[in-house]
């Protein structure tokens, strides 16, 4: 820890050694070099990535829905296969009239309003068919299936838009097939989710109603009565009715239960959608780059190691941040979890810091140098510059989804003994999320 930082080179220092730019050039271009193979072209840019992760979500979103549906016409009301797709055109005939308008008004509105819009009208017809009984069939579902027609394309055609803007030319194609992949395999996702959902869900409806359904109950024995005798008009025979009977009985069983259970899944369904987004509370005045509505320094971390593609990763960000005559004062100090220098580094957290501190994957100081390299004259924005410098890892650490979280409450003066021309700024900590509840009760 005693070596002295040298004063005309751009150097970024960890506890065990010293990394000098042209180190961290080189693994950079090797990572690059190592990842370049297989990866699309499409896939880094953010826009894109948040319209395939949504693809995902609607493919399964609607493949539920059509299978949850056209489930419970077969299972419950026995439905032919021609009378599940006649109860089915009302979901599709109205949006042949709707797609023609989705372009017009995605010239008008921002596209992240109207699939707002699409999910809420979506999700709320959803919630339509949650108090269903043994007689809601294909009829009951009219009215709301022609709700679900109006949303859906507020829902399709702009997120493709989303997603793709800021594709070129020559990349729309690889765009469009793997929108269409995610679109298939989250409706097999959605269909095996569903399909475990309505089993179970079933199984505990029919368990629950069989607790109840016992030959001690009077309205049990008034059902079976009845129904023998109403059997026994077409069978004479009064064993064969009484089977026929408990038949019946195990049959409504069965069919309140899948009722019970696919209500359920639409109302699960409508939920998911019309759930808000943690981060709609956060709004931008004025249009911004959704990066910027998203970092923020959150204190629970989980304790796991980052990789070191991902710490070079977040310093090579750093690196390209602006400063005076390209100056790039800042130099960065680290320790990662159980290395031999962590202790040294979290010593100098005060108390607070150290309770949420202590499960970062590592914590780093940032010095400035004070001097210009060339003039060896006094920088008087160097502290500035290194703000830059932060900022820009801080953004790259959002968009890795990593906590940063900078501290100013630290030992300024034990820091490190750092030479004379350097100066302590702040130090951080880096990490992966964590769970807010582990938290300590003062943070």
């Amino acid at each position: 820890m005693e070596r002295t930082l040298e004063r005309n080179r751009q150097l970024f220092y960890q506890g065990k050694g010293v990394i000098s730019k042209q180190d961290l050039d080189n693994a950079q271009s090797q990572a690059r070099q190592q990842n370049s193979g297989g990866q699309s072209p499409v896939t880094p840019d953010p826009k894109f990535r948040l319209g395939f992760g949504s693809k995902l979500f609607a493919g399964g979103k609607l493949i539920r829905f059509r299978v949850s549906f056209a489930g419970y016409l077969e299972q419950v009301q026995n439905y032919s296969a021609r009378q599940t797709g006649e109860a089915m055109v009302l979901i599709g005939l109205p949006q042949l009239l709707i797609f023609p308008i989705v372009p017009c008004l995605m010239q008008k509105f921002d596209l992240r309003l109207i699939i707002f819009v699409g999910a809420l009208v979506f999700g709320g017809s959803c919630l339509l068919n949650i108090r269903m009984n043994p007689e809601f069939g294909g009829p009951q579902f009219q009215f709301a299936n022609i709700i679900r027609a109006l949303g859906q394309p507020f829902t399709i055609v702009p997120l493709s838009a989303l997603a793709t803007v800021g594709l070129l030319r020559e990349q729309q194609g690889d765009g469009s097939a793997l929108f269409n992949i995610m679109r298939n395999l989250g409706g097999s996702v959605g269909t095996a989710l569903l399909s475990t959902m309505i089993t179970q869900r079933e199984q505990f409806h029919d368990f629950r109603i069989g607790e109840r359904v016992t030959a001690y109950n009077p309205y049990v024995q008034q059902f079976l009565t009845n129904q023998s005798v109403q059997n026994l008009r077409h069978s004479g025979d009064p064993v064969a009715a009484l089977q026929q009977a408990y038949r019946m009985l195990q049959a409504s069983v069965q069919t309140n239960s899948y009722v019970m259970a696919y209500s359920e899944c639409f109302l699960a369904l409508g939920v998911i959608l019309l759930l808000p987004n943690p981060n709609d509370y956060r709004k931008a005045d004025f249009p911004i780059e959704p990066i910027f509505v998203r970092l923020w320094s959150p204190r629970a971390m989980s304790g796991e190691p980052i990789t070191d593609q991902e710490m070079l990763t977040l310093f090579e960000a750093a690196r390209w941040a602006p400063s005076t005559y390209n100056e790039q004062e800042w130099r960065f100090l680290y320790a990662r979890r159980d290395t031999p220098h962590w202790q040294t580094f979290f010593d100098l957290l005060v108390e607070l810091n150290q309770s949420w501190g202590q499960r970062a994957a590592f914590l780093a100081v940032i010095l400035a140098h004070k001097m210009f390299q060339q003039s060896g004259k006094e920088n008087p924005v160097h502290l500035f510059d290194c703000g830059n410098a932060f900022e820009n890892l801080a953004l790259q650490g959002a968009a890795m989804q990593l906590v940063v979280h900078g501290m100013q409450g630290f030992d300024f003066v034990k820091a490190l003994q750092v030479p004379d021309d350097y100066a302590v700024v702040t130090m951080f900590a880096v990490g992966r999320p964590g769970n807010p509840a582990d938290l300590p009760e003062p943070v």
